[in-house]
């Protein structure tokens, strides 16, 4: 015997009783991402953050967009923090940029600094 709601496929039962999606609560962010995306290009750094964290740098790209993330490259910091790398008004890095595109926001990770590059405005 088929139920009602089997019947050619279609749902014949009252509608109190159709079947509604489950509200979800706890959501894995993976799960809503919908596009991921990684480049190399040159960023100028606007804003700086010269301490390891999850703090995000400001940059500006090539055209002017702004970028803001933040430095996941362990061994920068550590060379910044051991003065074997300096920073100056003007410069720009050349990097690893990762996106992460959601819905309505773009989420950026800078993955690996190559290089340093000097007054570069």
């Amino acid at each position: 015997m088929q139920s009602s709601s089997d019947l050619n496929g279609i749902d014949s039962r009252p509608r109190e009783y159709a079947v509604r999606p489950a509200v979800v609560e706890d959501v894995d962010e993976d799960e809503y991402i919908l596009r991921r995306h990684t480049e190399r290009l040159r960023l100028l750094i606007v804003s700086a953050v010269l301490h390891q964290s999850r703090q995000k740098w400001r940059f500006l790209r090539d055209g002017g967009a702004k970028v803001s993330a933040p430095i996941n490259d362990l061994d920068f910091y550590r060379r910044l923090e051991a003065r074997e790398l300096s920073l100056t008004s003007g410069d720009a890095l050349d990097v690893e940029l990762s996106s992460r595109q959601r819905y309505d926001r773009v989420n950026y990770e800078i993955m690996k600094v190559y290089a340093i590059i000097p007054g570069s405005l």
